[in-house]
Order: structure tokens, then C-alpha cells, then sequence
């Protein structure tokens, strides 16, 4: 018997090779290929499940049946066969052209996938580029913000260095206009108006200070949120000054009140200088109120003066031009009338008050000047630890240069309150100097006196 096999494990684990098993399992199965051919288990291999065996058994075996039904079988047997390889052949041609088919699907999709991996990897460069980009004109902007702010910088460090320029360009023609103003002034103090250069000097040196706080520092500050530090500063000098008694702690408890709103003001140097001037200025103010009338208040006022000149020293320069501005004898001097100005202008100039639409009169000036002048020789007798800045070797030189100058109706009003408020302080300091200078001022200066109209 001869056999004829189609193995499997041509198209093995495939949709195709499964069908294709079916197929020949219906065609064996048929009633016409049943009775010629016979399914025999193949032992082969593990991997071939059938075999399809055809039996050509030798004639001899058949000799019982006629040779035309065995010729008319045999016939019929290969036609079927014939017909079975021709359905094998096309369902071959038919896997193949699945398995190409397939085959160019799945190209097709390896294709579309590297096509859409090319396409994602191209649209990561492009977006990495443009992060890049972004990033490398984020760096621009930032280096281009850099350079315009250092170029403001530096504009802002060349304006200020000019606007130094100019300041100090300024000050140096104030200094210098300064100079020649005092200068000029000597001279008419010699012409003009009476008093040692020394102590003119001095005057136009304190009168300068006040005028420029009035005229440069004050409306600087006004114009700020400083300026309600220098409303509460006055406020506090007038309400504490206001109740100012002979107490001793009373007074040192208000002189340190009074420190302390100065000291708060020392962050900003001209907000320390108005508010130290207006401290001084309403200071002043309870001089014409009280002094004038009660002398003996003017030694504890003395006390919180001296206390807050020793605190803050350039108080004094403020305090002491405040004081010969409303009166000239504390330089001392005698300020003449200039043929230029008038006679109100003079009397301003030396101090006179004016009362609604006219002058105080002479009466009332005196005793203002007594009183200015009864605070300054209060505070050349206060004798503290720390009174080094005017005390009695301050208050000879008072005396002495007052003895000089060509005698005035007010002269011997100026030396009686000068030793009713520190003669005593002054005689335990010189002794038999003192005595020799009172002296001379009594026989000399006193006689001269009654010659004044």
C-alpha cells in the first residue's frame, strides 16, 4: 500500500493551517473517499496528527471481486484525490496569499508605527527646540533686563553723584558767600554796630545757623511724614515747659522728657535740627510769658537748658542764636541804625515786639531783655558735674566786654540783672577780680549813664 502525506508544520500556527486541517479532515470523511481510504494515527512525529493512507492492495488479494469495480474504484478514487490536491493547491495559493496579505499589513503597520515613531520623535526635537528657544530668550530678556538695570543704576549713581557735585559745589559758594558775608559784617560792627569782633563773629556764626534751619532744613522737613515728629515735639515742650515749677525732680523729669523726643529725631539729621530749633523756640516763649515777670523761674528752666545742651551739643549754637536774635545783649553788643533802614525795621532788628498795629514800648522791651537776659546768666551760674559748655569763665567774658562798649540807657538795667542772677556764683569764682571789676563798672560806666538821654 503506498501513502501520500502534506505536513503540517509548513504552516504551522497560523489561522490558515488550522482551516486547511479542517478541509482535508471533510474530504477524507466523504462517503466516496470513506470506503477507499482509511485514517491511521501517524507515528511519525508528535507534530503531524494524521496520515492519509490510499490502499493499493495487490490484485491477488481482490481476486473475488471483478476487475471493472476495481478498475471503476481505482478510478474514482484518484479523481477524488485529484480533486483533493487541486483543493490543496488553491488553499495553498489562497495561505500564501493571506501570509503575503498579512505579511504586508503588518509592513504596513511597522511602517505606520516607525512613521509615527519618526513623526513623535521629530515633534520631541521640535519641541525640545522650541523649549530651548524659549529658554534661550527667557536668558535674553533677563540679560537685556540685567543690562537696563544696571545702566539705571549707574544712571542713578551718576545722578547722584552730580547732584553731590552740586551740593557741594552749592556749599562751597555758601561757604564762601558765608565768608565774605561775615566779612562784611565785621567791617559794619566796627562802623556800625557795637561789640568785640570776637563776640560779632560768634553772632553771625549762631544767627547763620538759625537762618539756615528757618530758611533750608525746616520747610525740607515740613513737607514730609517727619513733620508731625516735630508737631508732637513742640506740643511736648509747650505743655511740659507750661508746668514747670521749682521741683526739683519735677525739672529733671522734664528736661528728660524733652532729651528723649530730640534723642528719637538723631536717625534723621535735619529732623534733628528742626526739632531741636523748635525746642528752643517755645523754650524762649515761656521767657516772655514768665521770666520776664517771675525772674527766680529762670533758674530751673536754666537746669533743663544745660541738661539738654550737655545731651545734644549742637543745641547750643541753636538755643544761643535764638536767644540774640530776640535779644542782641546776650552776645553782648549794641546794634546801631543804618541810615538805610527805618525805624520799625530797626526796632525789629534789635529785638521790640510788635503789639497789633504798633511797638511794645520801651518799658515793656526792658523788662523782655531783663528777662532773656536772667535765663543766660541762670544758666552760666548752674553748677553741674557737666556745665562745661557755658558757665562762669563765659560769663566774665560777658561782663568784661559789656564794661567795654560805650555805655546805653539799658546798661545799667543789663548789669544789675547780671549780678542778681549770677553775681553771687560770680564773686566765689573770682574773688577780689570780681570785686575790682564791679568796681570800675560803678564808678566808671555807672557815672557815665547819667549823661544818656
Amino acid at each position: 500500500m503506498g501513502s501520500f502525506g502534506i505536513e503540517e508544520n509548513k504552516v504551522k500556527n497560523s489561522p490558515q493551517h488550522t482551516k486547511f486541517i479542517a478541509h482535508v479532515r471533510q474530504v477524507v470523511k466523504s462517503p466516496k473517499v470513506k470506503s477507499l481510504v482509511k485514517l491511521e494515527p501517524s507515528h511519525s512525529s508528535p507534530s503531524q496528527t494524521h496520515s492519509i493512507l490510499l490502499d493499493f492492495s495487490s490484485p491477488e488479494k481482490s481476486k473475488k471481486k471483478p476487475s471493472v469495480d476495481l478498475d471503476k474504484k481505482n478510478k474514482e478514487m484518484i479523481d477524488v484525490v485529484e480533486r483533493s490536491l487541486k483543493e490543496f493547491e488553491a488553499m495553498s495559493v489562497k495561505i500564501q496569499e493571506d501570509l503575503k496579505r498579512e505579511a504586508k499589513v503588518a509592513a504596513e503597520k511597522e511602517a505606520a508605527l516607525k512613521a509615527q515613531k519618526e513623526a513623535d520623535l521629530k515633534k520631541d526635537q521640535l519641541q525640545k527646540q522650541q523649549a530651548l528657544k524659549q529658554q534661550s530668550e527667557r536668558q535674553e530678556l533677563a540679560r537685556q533686563a540685567e543690562k537696563e538695570e544696571q545702566a539705571k543704576k549707574q544712571a542713578e549713581k551718576e545722578r547722584v553723584e552730580q547732584q553731590k557735585a552740586e551740593q557741594q559745589k552749592q556749599k562751597t559758594e555758601q561757604e564762601k558767600l558765608k565768608t565774605e558775608q561775615g566779612k562784611q559784617q565785621e567791617k559794619t560792627a566796627l562802623v556800625g554796630d557795637e561789640g568785640s569782633q570776637d563776640a560779632m563773629r560768634l553772632r553771625t556764626q549762631y544767627m547763620d545757623k538759625i537762618k539756615s534751619i528757618k530758611t533750608v532744613t525746616k520747610p525740607k522737613i515740613m513737607s514730609t511724614p517727619n513733620s508731625n515728629r516735630v508737631f508732637q515735639a513742640r506740643m511736648l515742650v509747650t505743655r511740659r515747659v507750661g508746668q514747670l515749677t521749682r521741683v526739683q525732680q519735677q525739672v529733671i523729669d522734664i528736661a528728660k522728657e524733652i532729651h528723649q523726643s530730640i534723642e528719637q529725631s538723631q536717625s534723621d539729621s535735619d529732623l534733628y535740627l528742626t526739632v531741636m530749633d523748635v525746642c528752643a523756640k517755645f523754650i524762649l516763649k515761656q521767657v516772655e510769658t514768665e521770666i520776664a515777670v517771675k525772674r527766680n523761674m529762670a533758674f530751673p528752666l536754666a537746669v533743663i537748658c544745660v541738661f539738654l545742651m550737655n545731651k545734644h551739643p549742637q543745641f547750643i549754637e541753636i538755643f544761643l542764636g535764638r536767644m540774640m536774635k530776640k535779644c542782641p545783649y546776650i552776645t553782648p553788643c549794641y546794634l546801631n541804625k543804618n541810615k538805610s533802614e527805618s525805624m520799625d525795621e530797626y526796632k525789629k532788628r534789635i529785638g521790640f515786639k510788635r503789639l497789633e498795629d504798633k511797638f511794645e514800648s520801651e518799658i515793656q522791651y526792658e523788662e523782655r531783655m531783663a528777662g532773656f537776659l536772667s535765663l543766660y546768666c541762670a544758666i552760666l551760674q548752674t553748677t553741674t558735674p557737666t556745665n562745661a559748655v557755658q558757665n562762669m569763665e563765659h560769663a566774665w567774658t560777658w561782663l568784661a566786654r559789656m564794661s567795654n562798649l560805650k555805655p546805653r540807657k539799658i546798661t545799667p538795667l543789663l548789669i544789675l540783672t547780671f549780678l542778681e542772677m549770677c553775681g553771687h556764683q560770680f564773686l566765689e569764682k573770682y574773688k577780689s577780680q570780681a570785686k575790682k571789676l564791679i568796681q570800675l563798672i560803678m564808678k566808671d560806666i555807672y557815672h557815665k549813664t547819667q549823661s544818656v538821654p
